[in-house]
């Protein structure tokens, strides 16, 4: 099935314009922002016969986002909804969360901790079976709460990660601590 769609002035293609374009099994157009993409580009809807839903995934997004900005009643049944999927089985949100944070799967996380004995890089605290160690990647590499996934630098506990937090990941501060710390116990 083949349909033809303009190309608007910025190289987005829609119904209006003057430039004609085809697009073929491998496209589909988003009815709300009026663009062609890869049908990669769409969430999978296997009600329907095409099996992608009709909008876009940033304009699926960008309604949700709106909607829970704006409607206390949807906020509240998604994070009911949320503590309900994560009570069911709180591993594959851990996992969840190391890979959009972190990009690192449950799977390296549990090499990492064998690898560093179990225990926390800094102090050596063994965390309890329900606790995770907090996973510390360079910020020179990535600013900010997500990381790449390489510049990963180990698993801290929460007190160890603050420090170093605080100590803005500089060594020169912690190492003029220590001597703070040592001359305090000399005197």
């Amino acid at each position: 099935m083949k349909a033809h769609l303009d190309i608007q002035h910025d190289g987005n293609l829609t119904t209006e314009g003057r430039t004609r374009m085809s697009f073929d099994e491998n496209s589909k157009r988003c009815p709300k922002c009026d663009l062609i993409k890869p049908r990669s580009e769409f969430y999978a809807d296997k009600r329907l016969p095409s099996g992608l839903q009709s909008h876009c995934k940033n304009c699926v997004l960008a309604t949700a986002r709106s909607k829970y900005a704006t409607d206390p009643d949807y906020r509240a049944k998604n994070l009911q909804r949320n503590r309900e999927l994560y009570a069911a089985n709180p591993s594959l949100w851990r996992n969840k969360h190391l890979v959009r944070k972190y990009n690192i799967t449950r799977a390296e996380y549990d090499a990492l901790l064998v690898v560093q004995g179990g225990v926390c890089t800094g102090c050596k605290y063994e965390p309890k079976p329900d606790e995770n160690l907090d996973v510390d990647h360079d910020h020179a590499c990535c600013a900010g709460q997500k990381s790449c996934g390489k510049c990963v630098r180990g698993l801290l506990c929460r007190g160890c990660n603050t420090i170093l937090g605080l100590a803005r990941d500089d060594a020169q501060v912690l190492v003029n601590l220590i001597t703070y710390l040592e001359k305090g116990i000399e005197s």
